[in-house]
């Protein structure tokens, strides 16, 4: 080796990484809010078949295994047991899911875990997956479970307690008021519960047994409202008092108030805020408010708009909503100019456009948002419309015009299953475009329900604190919905 040679810099190989140092790097390879789908080019499965080295190193790191997502459906197969074996290329049997569920959280050791198990709605968990998850009850961080009330039957006959349950999510796939006489037990036994989501077979938000039952150590909340004898007004009034910790609530209501509420009657320390209804906001001051998420269906309810501005402008502090969604029908452009006219420190913004009726088209909403005047602080745009016909074109225009984002995704979603079938994918001057724009440093997702761009899209985390719903919808939740 001549001197020179020996001047020159040494290129370590990944492999003369230090045990500690290869660990960490791995588990920087997951999903930022956990939720972790056994797949065989996501981590942790794709890092332990790299080599004999790095497949050491990931059987002895705990904290890949403690995250799992698993989604059944009548052609669901599990096909992740040959690879955490170490043997790809066995033919997986027809269902492995409890085994991999048990020896997934074997080797996360004493950690906390997360599970996701989503059904479809006409389906059911595969034979001994409740036995196999209620073995690790003890260790339960995060639960996520979509079910049919017979499995539920069956894993509420788990009495606890469960020490480290901080974040609930139950819904019931085939009730339409699930909970309503039935005593949850893992919201009743969990004295570390943070975060409480109950949901019925219409994704809607489901009332809960009483509002005694819900722990008090509750700091994000979204169920319906079983309390409301006396209006909206006495039903907030309940539940501020019952739950003094609550900085995240997601609620509705079937009644409003009707004549002892006014703006700034109640003010509690809420930073997000999701209703299905602007009525509500006519009598709420949040000056702590940070994202807001409400329904503008202004033919079929007058005064939507008003009511929105209203409380904009008196019921929260200046520049203080940094996060806005609005799920949109019948609503002009014109309607949304005034609206955001009185955010000017909106940083997030996600548009639903909703199926139905007469309505200003999506190419008019992006060509008003095109202007820099509106919303100055805007960095990141979520877009989810409901069109047939997918508008990329009007969205690769906004976002050539509007520089100053970061981070925009759009989400193309029709009612009609026929309709999501044959949704057409972007063609290849589309994506020519958004390469170029992804180039200049913008984030860009495209996501139609047969196609995503880019491929990882779906398995990407969301933007900043935004963190997706694993019951399939496309609405984003602006908090840490569990500890992980």
């Amino acid at each position: 080796m001549s001197s020179q040679d020996a001047l020159q810099p040494r290129r370590a190989s990944a492999l003369d990484l230090p045990f500690e140092l290869t660990s960490k790097i791995f588990v920087l390879c997951l999903p930022i809010r956990g939720r972790v789908r056994p797949h065989g080019k996501l981590a942790p499965l794709l890092l332990a078949q790299i080599c004999t080295q790095w497949r050491a190193v990931a059987l002895k790191t705990p904290q890949l295994w403690r995250s799992i997502h698993l989604e059944f459906s009548q052609t669901y197969v599990s096909d992740s047991i040959p690879l955490l074996f170490g043997s790809p290329g066995a033919v997986a049997a027809e269902d492995q899911s409890p085994a991999l569920l048990d020896l997934w959280f074997t080797r996360a050791g004493v950690h906390a875990l997360s599970v996701s198990l989503i059904c479809s709605e006409f389906d059911s968990y595969p034979r001994g997956l409740l036995p196999a998850i209620s073995a690790h009850f003890e260790r339960w961080g995060r639960l996520e479970l979509a079910m049919p009330m017979a499995d539920f039957i069956e894993f509420n006959e788990i009495k606890g307690p469960f020490p480290l349950l901080r974040s609930l999510s139950i819904q019931i796939t085939d009730s339409p008021e699930p909970f309503l006489n039935i005593a949850v037990n893992t919201m009743l036994n969990s004295p570390r519960l943070v975060a409480l989501h109950l949901l019925d077979r219409y994704n809607r938000k489901a009332v809960p047994n009483s509002l005694a039952a819900i722990p008090r150590t509750i700091t994000t909340l979204q169920v319906g409202q079983p309390w409301n004898s006396n209006g909206s007004f006495d039903s907030y009034l309940k539940l501020f008092a019952h739950l003094p910790h609550l900085i995240h609530l997601g609620s509705s209501s079937a009644s409003f108030p009707t004549g002892n509420a006014g703006p700034s009657s109640l003010t509690p320390h809420l930073r997000s805020l999701i209703l299905d209804a602007t009525e509500e906001l006519e009598f709420l001051s949040l000056p702590t408010l940070e994202h807001l998420q409400v329904e503008l269906l202004e033919v079929e309810r007058p005064g939507d708009v008003r009511r929105l501005i209203r409380f904009l402008v008196y019921c929260v502090a200046p520049r203080s909503l940094t996060s806005l969604t609005l799920e949109l029908a019948h609503l002009r452009d014109v309607d949304l100019w005034a609206c955001f006219s009185v955010v000017p420190g909106l940083v997030t913004l996600q548009l639903v456009f909703v199926a139905g009726g007469e309505r200003a088209s999506f190419a008019a909403h992006c060509d008003k948002l095109q202007h820099p005047m509106l919303l100055p602080s805007l960095r990141n745009l979520i877009l989810t419309d409901a069109a047939s016909r997918p508008p990329y074109g009007p969205f690769v225009t906004l976002l050539q015009r509007r520089r100053t984002l970061e981070h925009a995704e759009l989400h193309i979603s029709p009612r009609h299953a026929d309709v999501r079938r044959a949704t057409e994918p972007p063609g290849a001057e589309i994506l020519s475009e958004l390469a170029a724009l992804v180039a200049t440093g913008l984030t860009v997702r495209v996501m139609t329900p047969n196609f995503a761009w880019p491929v990882d899209a779906l398995y990407c985390d969301p933007v900043g604190d935004l963190d997706r719903d694993v019951f399939g919808s496309r609405k984003l939740r602006p908090y840490h919905f569990a500890p992980f």
